[in-house]
Formats: C-alpha cells, sequence, structure tokens
C-alpha cells in the first residue's frame, strides 16, 4: 500500500497492526547519454511497489534526492550534502516513529548512500534502541541477492553506473526512457574513480564532464529479458526479507533477556 494514498485516520488504524513501512531514496543524477537522471530513485521505487503489493506493507513517498557530489558538474545532478542527507533520515524516521511506526526500511537506490545509511544505523540505534522494540535497517535492492544477480549477466563486475544492470533494470521499468540507439555511441573503458574494491573505499578524482560521458561499465550488453531477471530476483529478495521484518532473521541475538 502507498502511504501517500491513505488519509491521516486510515494510517492510524494500521498503525497497531506493526507494519514494515519502505522508504525507498536514491538520487537524482546523471547517468550518461542513454539513460534519465531519476534512474537510481526510480529503480528503488518500483521494487518497493512491488513488494508492497505482494506484502501488503506500507510504502512511504519515495526520497528522490541523495549524495551526488561525484557528478557535481553532470547537468541534472541534485545533490544532497553528507550531513544534509544524513538529517533527511535522522527526520523522516523520527516522523515514523512519532507517528507509531516500528519497523522501518530503508530500501537505497544509489551506492554512495549506502555508507551514509550505514553510519545513520548507528546513529538511529543511540536514539531509538534502547526499548528495543524498533528495528530500523537499510539496504540497497541491487545488492540484496548480489549472487542471484551476478549469474544473470556482467551486474556492477565491470563498472557500477549506468551499466549493463542499470540499463537491463530500466529497459525493464521504463523502457520509453532508454535511448538504445545511443548505446554506441563512445568508447567504454572499465575505468572507476569511486571504488569499493577489497573492503577499500577510495576516491581518486571527480570526473569531469567535459571529458567523461558518466558512464562506468557496458550497456551494451543489456538486455530487456536480463532487466526482468534482475528485477524478480530483487523483489524476490526484498519480499523475504519484509515478511521476515525481525531481529533474528538479520542475525541480532537478544542477549538481555
Amino acid at each position: 500500500m502507498m502511504l501517500s494514498d491513505l488519509t491521516w485516520m486510515e494510517i492510524r488504524d494500521l498503525i497497531p497492526e506493526n507494519p514494515v513501512i519502505i522508504q525507498p531514496v536514491g538520487s537524482t543524477e546523471q547517468h550518461g547519454p542513454h539513460l534519465p537522471v531519476q534512474v537510481d530513485i526510480s529503480s528503488a521505487f518500483e521494487v518497493a511497489k512491488a513488494v508492497g503489493d505482494r506484502t501488503g506493507c506500507l510504502v512511504a513517498p519515495p526520497l528522490p534526492y541523495g549524495y551526488s557530489e561525484v557528478w557535481e558538474n553532470f547537468p541534472g545532478t541534485i545533490s544532497f550534502t553528507v550531513d544534509t542527507f544524513m538529517a533527511c533520515v535522522a527526520e523522516i524516521t523520527e516522523s515514523l516513529v512519532r507517528n507509531g511506526f516500528k519497523r522501518i526500511f530503508f530500501l537505497n537506490g544509489h551506492n554512495p548512500n549506502l555508507p551514509l545509511l550505514q553510519t545513520m544505523m548507528f546513529k538511529l540505534m543511540d536514539r531509538y534502541g534502547r526499548d528495543g522494540d524498533k528495528l530500523i535497517v537499510a539496504g540497497s535492492y541491487f545488492m540484496v541477492d548480489k549472487e542471484t544477480c551476478d549469474a544473470i549477466g556482467d551486474n556492477f563486475r565491470e563498472g557500477t553506473h549506468a551499466n549493463e544492470f542499470e540499463t537491463s533494470f530500466m529497459m525493464h521499468i521504463r523502457p520509453d526512457m532508454v535511448h538504445v540507439d545511443r548505446l554506441g555511441d563512445w568508447e567504454y573503458k572499465p575505468e572507476l574513480v569511486l571504488s569499493y574494491m577489497h573492503g577499500v573505499t577510495s576516491v581518486v578524482r571527480l570526473p569531469d564532464s567535459r571529458v567523461h560521458n558518466g558512464v562506468y561499465g557496458d550497456p551494451r550488453r543489456a538486455t530487456p529479458e536480463k532487466g526482468r531477471q534482475y528485477f524478480e530476483a530483487c523483489v524476490n529478495k526484498v519480499v523475504e526479507i519484509v515478511e521476515n521484518f525481525n531481529p533474528e532473521y538479520f542475525g541480532i541475538q537478544e542477549v538481555y533477556k
């Protein structure tokens, strides 16, 4: 169910059922010459809506901005600073907790948001974790079932932005927004400016739109069929998470009983 479709009284009546509420977060940023700037938030939101349809959980309105400073000189990119993004997460959580929600899932669609969300989980635990009756988690839709996605195609092995995975995903959920005629317009280079490999976060330099087209990976390998498979794998895993949204599922043991 979409939270924004309900009246406040309908929401009030649902809260005693202790529903999971999914808060999609993403970005508005460049995704190369062939994809729109809404890729990250649209992908997370479509997964959330599909999960809501299958589980009956609530889906909050998507937060379309994230930390996108790496693309600062690419027109169309709208970015929060680190502090602003984290403040948004904190205040969304505060509002939902104040309403009475106890199970909150930040479903992320933008890779650089994730370390900030992980930091916020510690901050939120400090604030709301004292009584043990709330469970607030964050995860990226594209990472929840990485093993299955790796078996479908390139996934994120050869690039992490506007790549085969994201292009295939958009071919499935919004084919009208994929400019397939532009997929052969440039030379592909397996280079990265931001890396999470080997458990290390490293930044070399910010990309320059006068030199780079903003694509990291090879979207020429994308197909609608891969997109369907990626989408189903991600939705299935998030459904599993929502249907088992309890401390034990996440490996949390209650040691103070």
